[in-house]
């Protein structure tokens, strides 16, 4: 090895790389003879001191317990403690377990009121892993519980306690039992990102109530949440190597089911098995077919529908959600067929639509228990008139559409809030006695001296205007009316 070029170059370095070969295929000598080097190198440039002197400390793992230079880099330590970048948590990381026992007497000899501090060392034993950090979290955690400071001093490590039990740099049902539920076992929502494998350990975290997993092409299995007590709340999220969605049968609370690009758990025979009670998501899967079998759903959220006319099956829903522009394995879905049977639906009471064909909305006028209704997207109907069957109609949004004439909409008498944004062709906008909260943004041909004279009238209280924030005459609207963009 040449301790002479590592030496040379170790300064321009954060990297623990180079030191990688120095660990795993120096000699004895060679390294006791780089340590000291890297040392003395770091007491005479004090620029560069930190630097080194962690670099130093990286080695530990591979030194013999009998190295005369093992007391001068446990004295070295207690200078550089506490880590100040990641880069130095990376170093002593890379001392492994050697240094399990000199940072967990040096935390124990820490004010708990020094939060940085003791944040830095659990970090440090993170980064560390295995059995011997493992004891060292525990005790340091219970021996926490106990103080003021505990909440103080873990909730800002919320990622890097995920980080451990995820990274398999411990046994993660040990981590999870000793070490998370102690920090999250009160906790009711947690998001994760990237895992791989299992979920193993979550089960102990019996007050988790709301989970979501995002971004986990790796996750092969969710067994652990095997008749989890409390989940109310599950959304996955590209998740493609999950199998099985028996699972969330054994979820006695469940109320929400939320999936997205889970090809693997779009199994419609065993979701007509969860309580009609569940509002189900199921978005970018292949192809849906067979929802005539959860006849006894109440909310549903879709895309890739190929005949819509499945939905007559579903007598119970109030709530529905269908989007029909859906992409799944880079191919875009077609939009449903016999859209005219959300006529027969009449137990709906709030229906999205984003993206479909409606030459009339004369198929909505059936649904007269309607108060939420949303159409994104939706041309080319050009008529409102039908809408006006919806007298309990109270929140309504109409985006991106080719009407012009709105007028029928002032016979509403339940409408409070309106969302008109994005629709280019209407000029005028006609009085609307009861609309409280009005959205205009994105309605570039609007005549907003006339809309004034409307404002004026109105029982607006709050107003979007998007891009046409600057053309009001502000003094001229009432006082009442809050504007935003």
């Amino acid at each position: 090895m040449d301790i002479a070029k590592l030496l040379s170059s170790a300064h321009l370095s954060h990297e623990p790389a180079f030191l990688h070969e120095a660990v795993h295929h120096a000699s004895e000598a060679e390294l006791e003879a780089l340590v000291l080097a890297l040392l003395e190198r770091g007491d005479n440039e004090p620029s560069y001191q930190r630097l080194l002197h962690f670099q130093a400390l990286a080695c530990l793992s591979a030194l013999p317990a009998h190295s005369p230079l093992l007391p001068r880099l446990h004295a070295t330590l207690l200078t550089l403690f506490p880590p100040q970048h990641f880069y130095e948590t990376e170093l002593l990381g890379m001392a492994g377990s050697a240094l399990v026992e000199p940072v967990q007497n040096l935390l124990l000899q820490t004010d708990t009121a020094d939060t940085s501090r003791w944040q830095a060392g659990l970090h440090t034993l993170l980064h560390i892993g295995g059995e011997q950090a493992m004891n060292a979290l525990h005790r340091l955690l219970e021996w926490l519980r106990s103080r003021e400071e505990f909440t103080a001093i873990v909730q800002p490590l919320q990622d890097e306690w995920l980080e451990g039990w995820k990274s398999r740099r411990f046994p993660p049902e040990r981590f999870a039992r000793d070490v998370l539920v102690p920090i999250f076992g009160a906790t009711p929502r947690l998001l994760l990102r990237d895992l791989s494998g299992s979920l193993s350990g979550l089960q102990y975290l019996s007050h988790l109530a709301q989970l979501k997993i995002y971004e986990s092409p790796e996750l092969t299995s969710i067994q652990a949440l095997h008749g989890h007590p409390n989940l109310r709340q599950v959304q996955l999220v590209g998740c493609p190597r999950l199998r099985d969605a028996t699972i969330f049968t054994t979820l006695p609370r469940l109320e929400l089911l939320d999936l997205a690009r889970c090809p693997g758990l779009y199994d419609i025979d065993v979701l007509a098995c969860l309580s009609p009670h569940i509002e189900l998501n199921l978005w970018f899967s292949r192809s849906l077919k067979g929802l005539h079998r959860l006849s006894g759903l109440t909310e549903l959220s879709c895309d890739a529908l190929e005949d819509a006319a499945e939905l007559a099956q579903l007598p119970g829903l109030k709530r529905l959600f269908l989007d029909g522009y859906s992409y799944s394995d880079g191919t875009h879905m077609p939009r449903p067929r016999n859209l005219h049977v959300l006529s027969t639906l009449s137990g709906l009471e709030s229906l999205t639509l984003r993206d479909l064909t409606l030459d009339t909305l004369a198929v909505l006028a059936p649904l007269t228990r309607l108060k939420e209704l949303h159409l994104y997207g939706c041309q080319p109907f050009t008529d409102l008139s039908p809408l006006t069957a919806l007298s309990e109609l109270e929140t309504l949004s109409i985006t991106d559409s080719l009407i012009e004439d709105i007028r029928p909409l002032a016979e509403l008498p339940r409408l409070r809030k309106l969302s008109l944004s994005l629709n280019t062709r209407i000029k005028r906008l006609d009085m609307l006695p009861h609309v409280e909260t009005l959205d205009i943004s994105g309605c570039t041909n609007l005549d907003l001296q006339a809309l004034q004279a409307v404002l004026r009238s109105s029982s607006l209280k709050e107003l979007f205007i998007g891009e046409n924030r600057g053309e009001l005459d502000y003094a001229a609207l009432p006082p009442n009316i809050d504007i935003r963009q």
